[in-house]
């Protein structure tokens, strides 16, 4: 039984039951496909639980930004986790390590969301840093941990390219007895064939029937002239060419917006490096944007929504934006903050702050940045070099199928990681 009152109706059965074996204090792995309610499990943990119940991380910069965390490697004291584990250790005992070790001995319990991304290796020196620094030889030195992510999604980040190998087959993971969850209800899509559609390429499997489909929406035909497609791609410099190409098409004058940044060099960069606003935002008249905060949730305007600019307002000429669904808001200046809790005062403060206009231009964005957002609209192409995963990241970005812009496709990229494909069915 859960132990105190709190507003469980927005959660379902399942939701819940994570809830429950939290408070019970086992390890728990939250799964399951896109859109299923992980990261809005994630967010009511936050909401609800003090951190010193419960510390939220995440294994990449701007996972860590979307749930209002640190990176695992930031918070463990790790650094980049390229040096032999001896000397990790050692520098965990260094005098510039103090935060990280109080942190590290003081914890109950540790969210780690996009679980997926963290390597074996790494998994295993987090191990090793938390029980030298507890003094116990407990997995994990005892700390209780709740893992978010999907395996099927974005694979282990690694130095050089290396080939990696997945967190869930260390030594520790096992150790951890983990209870796994796998969420199942579709939160994003209502549409039962493209829910239908997405299950099977998270596995890479695709029926005669997915694939007929699929080609439908290859060159289809898109009745909204305003306003495009986002096109999904694999790399920056794509996004940057396509995205200055649309800009420089716009026979209107720019209108620039400088980022203001307050805060110690090195938490600004990260800032800088994880956040989605633009360091300079350049706009125009006829622009396409996307909404990166969910400030205008009230109108229907969440992280993701797409809209065109309008005008600029006159007093302090921020954008006026038509949004996809013929709402129109004059956007104005937002903060993103970087926090940190207080050990010894058990109060939260701001270690770094950004304030800019919270839009991007929005022909062109990579998947990896499109991770946590619902997108109206997007166009791939499918027969580009993806790793495991990224095709059915990209297409369950989208709400529905009729989102769904496909320029072509390669059936024999649409495939999985055959090793998490069996992780998966050994939980089943």
């Amino acid at each position: 039984m859960i132990s105190h009152s709190l507003d469980f109706s927005s959660l379902s059965d399942q939701q819940k039951s994570v809830i429950q074996s939290f408070e019970a204090g086992k390890n728990i792995l939250v799964t399951g496909g896109a859109g299923t309610g992980k990261s809005y499990l994630l967010s009511f943990l936050k909401r609800n639980y003090p951190i010193s119940r419960l510390e939220i991380t995440a294994s990449t910069g701007i996972a860590a930004l979307n749930v209002g965390g640190s990176t695992i490697h930031s918070w463990a004291g790790i650094g980049l986790a390229n040096l032999p584990v001896e000397k990790i250790i050692e520098n965990i005992f260094s005098a510039k390590a103090i935060r990280a070790r109080r942190r590290i001995k003081q914890a109950r319990a540790l969210a780690i969301d996009e679980i997926s991304m963290i390597s074996a290796e790494v998994f295993e020196i987090i191990n090793r840093v938390f029980q030298a620094v507890r003094e116990n030889n407990l997995p994990m030195g005892g700390i209780q941990i709740i893992a978010f992510g999907d395996f099927l999604q974005l694979p282990p980040i690694t130095r050089d390219n290396q080939n990696y190998d997945f967190c869930f087959n260390s030594k520790t993971w096992k150790n951890l007895d983990f209870e796994a969850v796998v969420l199942e209800k579709a939160f994003r899509q209502s549409d039962a064939e493209f829910v239908r559609i997405l299950n099977n390429l998270r596995f890479g499997k695709i029926s005669a029937e997915d694939r007929e489909v699929l080609e439908s929406r290859i060159k289809a035909k898109d009745e909204n002239k305003i306003i495009r497609p986002t096109i999904l791609t694999t790399h920056n410099y794509k996004v940057e060419k396509i995205n200055e190409l649309e800009l420089q098409k716009i026979p209107q004058p720019e209108v620039q917006y400088k980022a203001n940044y307050n805060g110690a060099p090195e938490k600004i960069e990260f800032l800088r490096r994880n956040c989605l606003a633009q360091e300079t935002l350049r706009l125009k008249v006829g622009a396409q944007v996307m909404m990166i905060k969910n400030t205008y949730q009230k109108d229907g305007i969440i992280n993701g929504s797409l809209g065109v600019i309008k005008d600029f307002s006159q007093k302090k000429s921020f954008p006026i934006v038509e949004f996809a669904n013929g709402k129109i808001i004059t956007i104005g200046s937002e903060e993103w903050l970087l926090e940190k809790f207080n050990e010894t005062s058990k109060e939260i403060s701001v270690e770094a702050s950004l304030n800019q206009i919270p839009l991007i231009l929005a022909w062109a964005i990579t998947i990896h940045k499109s991770q946590g957002l619902t997108l109206d609209k997007i166009s791939c192409d499918l027969s580009e070099t993806f790793s495991p995963g990224q095709i059915y990241v990209a297409l369950s970005r989208a709400r529905s199928l009729s989102g769904v812009f496909i320029e072509s496709i390669n059936f024999d990229r649409l495939n999985s990681n055959d090793e998490a494909v069996k992780f998966y069915r050994n939980l089943a």
